[in-house]
């Protein structure tokens, strides 16, 4: 992905020394678009996978918002969320990172890796 974002930008400074490029520069100098999307789609794969399948970053902050109300919080410092009122918004890329914090976090994640990992595998057949 470096080397055809540098391919890529220096364009007009390439072009007038194609003609003594070899064979193998050439090719790169020619593909250099699809170069970058396939390093472009490399690296969101990487981060998608990366996010899944081990533990997650917290890139853009959660979607559920947490309540003020201090008479829903229980003893044990815990808290029940209601999906109606609580939460704003589907979180757009991996899982939310509030998972990390509930008390079937093992349990939820656990489920969906092995789920994903079954389609992940049906789908390379």
């Amino acid at each position: 992905a470096v080397v055809s974002t540098q391919s890529t930008g220096k364009e007009k400074h390439l072009e007038p020394r194609k003609h003594i490029m070899d064979e193998i520069a050439l090719m790169l100098y020619y593909g250099r678009y699809i170069i970058l999307m396939m390093g472009v789609g490399a690296s969101y794969a990487g981060l998608l996978y990366n996010e899944i399948y081990s533990k997650g970053l917290d890139i853009f902050g959660t979607s559920w918002l947490m309540p003020n109300d201090t008479t829903l919080y229980t003893s044990d410092d815990t808290v029940t969320l209601d999906p109606a009122n609580d939460y704003t918004q589907p979180y757009f890329y991996g899982i939310d990172p509030m998972w990390i914090m509930s008390e079937n976090m093992l349990t939820f994640l656990n489920s969906y890796k092995m789920k994903m990992a079954v389609i992940l595998g049906l789908c390379q057949m």
